[in-house]
């Protein structure tokens, strides 16, 4: 009788499949899927999963495996092989049966830990144990190889005694360099936790996922000595991000299995038990205001009175957080400070993650072992590194080696930088692409027009004692490698570094010597880290082509588009530049000039990047030396400790220099007069260079009347703003066109090229019949100079611009209300009525007889565009640029719409730029387009936006939506309210409408006119129902319904989960409540899918929706509901009284199937709670609802089936299986006695 047989007896008297092959419970969702047409008797059958276990025949031809290599999940009497170790089986890596050493580049998970303890923990974790590889040259990290699932993981720890931010980035580059091909980077270990969140239950023994990571202690100390934290939070690679929402939603719905791998570990590995006995000390938070007892070991003589009583727990089993963790170089043992991160959201505090994210971007995961107090204690730690393990464990077990090797961006053509090349030429010719691809043509713009330094001047920088100690080897630790020169605007630091760059030139031939100049006044590029980056990084591989290698190695590198190239983002950038300068041979010395021309928050990032760098270069052996210049930063500073400073404003020498240049470019000869009037001009500089240089150009043009000059030199004022103003206040030239051209420099949407800028203010003289081809270069560049009254200054190299001569110019217009001190006619609005002047011009020249005739001639010579209309791209491209800035500035326009030339504007777009605009494309379309909130708030008619036209999208209101034209659509929408009476809104509560929230755009290109779908129905796709409401109170449906249809508005309403949008359109009658989409599903389908109770409720109550649709995978809206365990949902459906519980999908689920895969006891209680349910139904491959529960650990439901009397224990799957025989080999142990005790009952 079956009743006498042992469990060990039954298990190993199954026949058929099971005797050669069991398969693990995480392959149950693959199963399902397979076809078998046999039933196999030899090693011929392969699995697509990591783990295969073999019995039997398969135990008699491979020799037993180390206990120590047995795996997670391991079977009685079971020995366990990969699939690897079969010939002929998927995943075989050949076709014999000798296994293949694995090498560096087979390593595809790198998993950092500070401590041993917590490396012990992680190599617990491994599925086998790998042979080790000889470690590289180079490389001082030792590691641990093994095997996760299918994931070949390599481990690491930082040096025993080693901790901080910088050791753990030296001992990520060492890794990143060895194996090129890792693509999941973990950094897993112990933290301290801050309880007090509210909401949040942080206990001992709970982990941490960290969506980001904040730098604490990165930061500035301000006047008063308060410490203020200037770091931003870094993300983990997005990918990482997905993969643990993922897991997340799997833990909504199925325990965690990390109790299961807990108990695995213990049982598997002996020396691991030691790392549970944290489980059974105290867990004790006390109140943040009580200090631990001094001299005592633990907190048994701490006033227990102090403790936070917290609710206990209903299970054991740590918790999982997710959210900010905080890292710095420092032990927080300090319950206050602990709470003041509290409420800035972080988790919990660690050492490491800081030195990695930026250049080592790894998900941080942390097991909590104490509350970063002064009770703080080590009893936790080995529980906490263990739970922490397992969590990263059963994240890496979610993730399919194929979500990351098969890499998808969009349609464009991929190249593998990580396959073999098919020879050097090929691999060449693809570094080169993303060499070249780094370079841009400005990048060395500024620096080559700076002027050289005059002879004799500037020398004496490389004597001073800053200079000196930055540049000693001896003395980089103390400094870090920075150094920082201040000075005054215009005080000449920008020559000074470009003397010092050509110095380090000439004498440091043996170094890499990079430079980059910032400047304000050029392109994106030039202003930007951005640009910084990829110039430093294009620099590095110039000095040393070798280390082109980098970026094939590089794993964001490995594929990239060859049509749109790569987007180089600051964070691959600086990876990149980390690694590049770490395989350097050679020292490095990098100039970086006028800071203050770049954004704040990006010269914040740049000068912690550097900082880090710094270190991270000491750490390695490598010299690196930065020089930084800027004018005075009041917010920005270097870390307290390292960095030196040079203060020009300080420095005789640099008075010297001043002295210098007066005496070689004054050509006033030698007299007392002379030295007398150089003297003075000295005097008067104050140090400034930008004043000495204008005002040696004015003197020179005065010499010969030496005592007019000193007179001349007399009414001269001694500061530079000054200087400026008494330039532009004199009367000499065309004062308007002195005006436009400033205008123009100043606010243009980008630098005009010298013939734009001359043809845009000469387009405003009555009599211009002026061309191109009259003009020379030297013409325009005279006329520009004279015409800024020598303020302007044209520079560039393969394309030229006209700009200031400096940025103090710039600072000086826009300061103190000078514009309209020096113009008065531009009233107390200069800004809005300087874009407004432009608008003009741009409108003037584009609307012209002349303008069409130059558009017909680029179209038949486009080769010769900028020779024949050198303002016309500008002028039709930026029109609405300035009127939207005027507008903004409060300068109303209700006339510009009804003047704006479209026409010309359309066919400049369609046959220059190949858009799709049609000749009639309307005005108010093109300001929806190109989001003109502004200048839309004087229209008077809002209804127009939803008036269907020709144009691509419709009307105005879909162009909005589709390219995200937010600030006009909020525009739109506020008016909209105002307009609407609430009696059109379905609510009562008309507040209910107003209040949401601004849907996201469309995120999909569509042509409205070849869809065949209405407005309505898009606009229910969009969700908004303020515009659904306008739409069908237009009361313009039943003309376009002959040619357009709203039948899916319902389901385009239910799929975004737009409930207000739902409730618009059933009240309205808008739209078919059946619609079937391409899968069969209908709205109600779509809801009951994603649980989103609310829709169903307004979808049943209409009487229209059939509850018990079947689509053409077989499934209802309770089946769907169901997958989900989404319990309301399946009450909802049932409450109808109309569905079918036992209905069978294609694959012969039924709901209560579905249900208890999802795990969500309650569901599965009210579907059995019905009676009608059938609790031993079988699918397609024999699996009954208690199969689902056992393969699943599911305590609770296995109760409940059971509970029925209608489950038979002992039933067979497709490969004759029991439940039994699952709950055996998954070692449940609860499951196991249930099972046995129903049998005992039944038999």
């Amino acid at each position: 009788m079956r009743l006498s047989r042992t469990r060990k007896q039954t298990v190993a008297s199954e026949n058929s499949f099971s005797s050669h092959f069991i398969i693990s419970p995480s392959l149950r969702d693959q199963v399902q899927s397979t076809t078998l047409g046999v039933r196999f008797q030899t090693l011929a059958y392969a699995v697509v999963m990591n783990n295969v276990y073999i019995t039997a025949e398969a135990r008699r031809k491979r020799p037993r495996e180390r206990d120590d290599d047995a795996g997670f999940g391991q079977g009685r009497n079971i020995s366990r092989y990969r699939v690897d170790d079969f010939p002929n089986t998927i995943g075989a890596s050949s076709t014999n049966s000798s296994q293949r050493k694995l090498t560096y580049t087979d390593y595809t998970v790198a998993w950092i830990c500070a401590l041993p303890k917590e490396r012990a923990a992680a190599t617990a974790m491994l599925d086998r144990r790998h042979e080790s590889l000889p470690r590289l040259p180079g490389d001082t990290n030792s590691y641990s190889f093994g095997n996760i699932g299918q994931h070949n993981t390599v481990i690491t720890c930082l040096p025993s005694g080693y901790h901080g931010t910088v050791n753990a980035a030296v001992v990520a580059t060492n890794l990143a360099r060895s194996f090129p091909q890792v693509v999941i980077r973990l950094m897993v270990g112990i933290g301290g936790g801050v309880p007090n969140i509210p909401n949040i239950d942080i206990r001992l023994g709970d982990i941490v996922v960290g969506h980001n990571v904040l730098q604490y202690d990165l930061g500035k100390t301000t006047q008063g000595g308060e410490f203020h934290c200037t770091s931003s939070p870094v993300k983990p690679p997005p990918e990482m991000l997905t993969a643990v929402s993922d897991l997340r939603a799997n833990h909504e719905y199925e325990q965690s299995q990390i109790p299961a791998i807990l108990l695995d570990v213990y049982n598997r590995v002996p020396g691991m038990k030691q790392y549970q006995n944290s489980v059974h000390s105290p867990d004790r938070l006390f109140d943040s205001t009580y200090e631990h007892v001094p001299n005592r070991e633990n907190c048994d003589q701490c006033d227990q009175s102090r403790l936070i009583q917290r609710l206990p727990r209903a299970s054991t089993a740590p918790q999982i957080h997710y959210g900010t963790i905080a890292s710095g170089n420092r032990v927080i043992k300090h319950a206050e400070s602990r709470d003041t991160w509290a409420k800035k959201g972080c988790l919990c505090f660690e050492m490491e993650a800081a030195g990695l994210i930026d250049h080592f971007p790894c998900l941080v995961i942390r097991g909590i072992c104490d509350y970063c107090d002064s009770h703080k204690s080590k009893e936790w730690q080995e529980y906490a590194a263990t739970t922490a393990a397992a969590y990263a464990k059963e994240l890496l077990l979610t993730i399919r080696p194929a979500s990351y090797r098969s890499l998808e961006f969009g349609t464009s053509t991929l190249v593998e930088m990580d396959r073999e090349p098919n020879s050097d030429e090929e691999l060449r010719e693809k570094l080169e692409k993303l060499y070249d691809s780094l370079q841009f043509d400005q990048m060395d713009n500024r620096r080559q027009h700076i002027k050289r330094a005059q002879l004799k001047t500037c020398n004496w920088l490389l004597g001073t004692k800053e200079y000196s100690d930055w540049m000693e080897p001896g003395k980089i630790r103390q400094h870090g490698g920075l150094l920082w020169i201040k000075g005054k605007p215009g005080s000449g630091k920008s020559t000074l570094m470009k003397f010092i760059l050509e110095s380090s030139w000439k004498e440091n031939q043996d170094q890499a010597i990079l430079s980059f100049f910032f400047h304000a006044r050029g392109h994106d590029l030039e202003k930007s880290t951005a640009g910084l980056y990829r110039s430093i990084l294009s620099q590095i591989l110039t000095y040393d082509p070798k280390l082109k290698i980098t970026l094939s190695l590089n794993r964001h590198l490995r594929l990239f588009s060859q049509d749109s190239g790569i987007k180089w983002t600051n964070e691959l950038l600086k990876e990149l530049i980390e690694e590049a300068i770490e395989r350097l041979t050679s020292s490095v010395v990098c100039f970086i000039d006028a800071l203050d021309e770049c954004k704040d928050d990006e010269v914040r990032d740049m000068v912690a990047f550097f900082e880090r760098l710094g270190e991270l270069a000491i750490a390695n052996g490598v010299g690196l030396l930065v020089c930084f210049s800027s004018r005075h930063y009041p917010h920005i500073t270097l870390r307290e400790g390292i960095g030196l400073e040079i203060n020009l404003d300080e420095q005789e020498d640099h008075e010297a220099d001043i002295a210098e240049y007066i005496n070689c470019e004054l050509r006033i000869g030698h007299s007392k007069l002379a030295r007398d009037i150089k003297k003075e001009v000295r005097e008067k500089a104050s140090g400034v260079f930008m004043w000495t240089v204008l005002v040696v150009s004015i003197l020179n043009r005065e010499r010969g009347r030496m005592h007019a000059l000193r007179q001349k030199l007399q009414e001269i004022p001694p500061s530079l703003n000054d200087l400026f103003f008494d330039l532009l206040s004199r009367g000499s030239g065309d004062e308007d066109e002195t005006l436009l051209c400033l205008q123009f420099i100043l606010f243009a949407q980008r630098p005009l090229t010298p013939l734009e800028l001359h043809f845009a203010i000469l387009s405003q003289a009555k009599d211009n019949n002026l061309e191109p081809k009259d003009l020379s270069d030297e013409d325009s560049r005279i006329f520009l100079i004279e015409c800024s009254k020598g303020l302007s200054e044209i520079i560039g190299s393969s394309t030229f611009t006209v700009q200031f001569i400096h940025e103090s110019v710039k600072d000086f217009l826009l300061q103190e209300d000078r514009l309209c001190t020096l113009w008065p006619k531009l009233g107390s609005n200069p800004i809005g009525n300087s874009h407004l002047r432009l608008r003009d011009v741009c409108l003037k020249y584009m609307s012209s007889n002349s303008g069409e005739y130059m558009l017909s001639q680029r179209t038949k010579h486009p080769q010769e565009a900028g020779s024949i209309s050198p303002f016309l791209e500008y002028a039709t491209t930026n029109v609405l640029f300035h009127a939207e800035k005027a507008a903004s500035f409060g300068i109303q326009q209700p006339e510009f719409i009804s003047i704006f030339p479209n026409r010309q504007w359309s066919r400049f777009h369609r046959e220059i730029y190949e858009k799709p605009y049609p000749d009639d494309t309307r005005s108010l379309y093109i300001l929806f387009e190109k989001d003109t909130p502004n200048l839309f708030a004087s229209y008077l008619s809002i209804m127009d936006c939803l008036e269907i036209g020709s144009e691509p999208c419709g009307c105005p209101l879909l162009a909005a939506i589709k390219y995200g034209s937010r600030n006009i659509l909020q525009v739109v929408r506020n008016r909209l309210i105002a307009s609407i009476p609430s009696e059109c809104f379905p609510e009562t509560d008309f507040s209910y409408f107003k209040q949401t929230r601004l849907t996201e755009m469309l995120g999909y290109n569509f042509g409205f006119s070849s869809s065949r779908r209405s407005l309505i129905s898009y606009l229910a796709a969009y969700g908004d129902p303020v515009f659904l409401v306008a739409a069908i109170q237009q009361d313009n449906e039943d003309v376009i319904s002959q040619n357009f249809s709203s039948a899916d508005a319902i389901h385009n309403a239910v799929t975004g989960g737009h409930e207000s949008a739902l409730r618009v359109l059933l009240h309205y009658g808008k739209g078919d409540i059946n619609f079937l989409n391409a899968i069969g599903q209908n709205p109600l389908s779509l809801a009951a899918q994603c649980g989103r109770t609310d829709m169903m409720k307004l979808l049943l109550a209409t009487g229209q929706a059939d509850p018990d649709l079947r689509d053409k995978s077989g499934q209802t809206p309770l089946s769907l509901a169901s997958v989900g365990g989404y319990t309301e949902a399946i009450k909802l459906l049932l409450a109808t009284g109309k569905v079918d519980l036992n209905s069978r999908d294609r694959g012969g689920f039924t709901p209560l199937s579905w249900v208890v895969r999802s795990g969500v006891t309650e569901a599965i209680g009210v579907l059995l709670a019905t009676g009608q349910v059938d609790p031993d139904v079988k699918d397609n491959l024999s699996r009954s609802p208690l199969y689902f529960a056992v393969i699943g650990g599911q305590i609770e439901a296995i109760k409940l089936l059971l509970a029925t009397g209608q489950v038979d224990p002992d039933s067979r799957d497709y490969f004759g299986l029991t439940p039994l025989s699952w709950a055996e080999r998954s070692r449940y142990i609860k499951a196991i006695d249930l099972l046995w005790s129903s049998r005992l009952v039944r038999h």
